[in-house]
C-alpha cells in the first residue's frame, strides 16, 4: 500500500492525508507533532482543528489547549456541526458548565439537524441533566431515525426508555439492538446484561448475555 507520510508529504494541502499520517503515528508526542506540523500547512481546515482538539481532549487530557482548537474551528467555519458538538462535549464533562453544553449543542444541530451524534449527546443531556424529559425522547428518536445504526444512541435511549419512562420492553429492544450493531462491544453487552438482572429481574437470561 501507500505509504501515509509520502502521501501526506506530496499531498501538503489535503486535511484528509495528514489525518492519516497522525493517525499512523503509535506514539502520541509524534501525534502531537504531526498535527501540529499539519495545521501549519493546511490552518484553513476546521476539520484538521476538530480532530486535534479532539486529541488534545481524549488523549491528552489536555482540556484549555482543545478548548482553544474547538474555538478556532469554529472560526474558520461557523457551522461545523462536528467541532460544535465535540465543543459541547468538552463544556459538559470537563468543564462541568450544563448550560454553556446546551447552548452549544443546540448550536450545532442549527448547523446540521439530522447529526445524530449532537441530537443523541443533546438529548442525554436533556434528561439527565434538565429533565426535560419530552425534548429528550423527541431527540433520541430523531437521532435514531437520521443514524439507526448507532449503537451508543441506540444504549442511551433504552436507558431512557427503562429508567425515565418505565417501558421495559421498548428498552430491552433497543440494548439487543445495540449488541446487535455492536457485538464485540464490552459496555454494550454489560448494559444489557444489567438490564435483564436488575430491571426485568431474569437472571437466567442475563446470564446468557
Amino acid at each position: 500500500g501507500q505509504d501515509l507520510a509520502n502521501t501526506a508529504a506530496v499531498n501538503s494541502n489535503d486535511w484528509w492525508a495528514w489525518e492519516l499520517k497522525a493517525r499512523a503515528e503509535a506514539d502520541g508526542d509524534k501525534r502531537d507533532a504531526v498535527y501540529q506540523e499539519a495545521l501549519k500547512a493546511v490552518p484553513d481546515s476546521a476539520d484538521l482543528a476538530n480532530n486535534y482538539a479532539a486529541f488534545l481532549m481524549d488523549e491528552r487530557h489536555d482540556i484549555d489547549a482543545a478548548e482553544a482548537m474547538f474555538k478556532r474551528a469554529a472560526l474558520i467555519n461557523p457551522r461545523h456541526a462536528n467541532s460544535l458538538g465535540n465543543y459541547g462535549v468538552l463544556l459538559k464533562k470537563y468543564r462541568k458548565d450544563m448550560p454553556a453544553a446546551a447552548a452549544k449543542y443546540r448550536e450545532a444541530l442549527q448547523a446540521d439537524p439530522q447529526h445524530a451524534n449532537n441530537l443523541g449527546n443533546y438529548a442525554n443531556l436533556l434528561a439527565t441533566v434538565e429533565g426535560r424529559l419530552d425534548e429528550a425522547e423527541d431527540h433520541y428518536r430523531r437521532a435514531l431515525l437520521a443514524n439507526p445504526a448507532h449503537a451508543r444512541n441506540q444504549v442511551n435511549y433504552a436507558w431512557f426508555l427503562a429508567h425515565k419512562r418505565g417501558d421495559l420492553q421498548g428498552a430491552e429492544q433497543h440494548y439487543r439492538k445495540a449488541v446487535e450493531l455492536a457485538p464485540d462491544d464490552p459496555d454494550h453487552l454489560h448494559s444489557l446484561a444489567e438490564f435483564l438482572a436488575f430491571q426485568k429481574h431474569d437472571e437466567v437470561a442475563a446470564g446468557a448475555v
